[in-house]
């Protein structure tokens, strides 16, 4: 698959391959070893949005995937990003502000741990990612 799609080099190769839709359901099910990799075999497919207009980085925020959104943050080529909004007008901070989907929460038993988790997210998502 990397070979493959190593030789893609525009949006509608990339959008018609399926890659694309590959790669989002990746990172919002936190599989960090697959967009890993295919960010290494084409680092164009890191600009891609979905269909709300949001782009790898924001997918991983809104989906409370740490790592992901650490290993993202950390690529030289993500620092030049222009802040974006999605089709809701929200930008990373509103995304870091929103409530964790119930796929995350329901892994946290108790609301008081769960409200502890979101207020632990919410600090370290501002001082790390601005």
């Amino acid at each position: 698959m990397c070979e493959q799609i190593s030789l893609l080099k525009y949006d509608v190769d990339l959008e018609l391959s399926g890659a694309r839709r590959a790669l989002f359901a990746a990172v919002k099910n936190g599989n960090l070893e697959f967009v890993d990799t295919i960010i290494k075999t084409n680092a164009d497919m890191m600009w891609m949005v979905d269909e709300r207009k949001r782009d790898l980085f924001m997918c991983a925020i809104a989906n409370r995937q740490e790592n992901i959104a650490n290993l993202l943050h950390r690529l030289e080529e993500w620092r030049d990003a222009v802040v974006s909004f999605d089709t809701d007008r929200n930008n990373l901070l509103h995304l870091v502000g929103k409530i964790s989907p119930d796929s995350q929460l329901s892994r946290i038993s108790g609301a008081a741990l769960q409200m502890q988790r979101e207020l632990q997210w919410f600090k370290v998502s501002i001082i790390s990612y601005k």
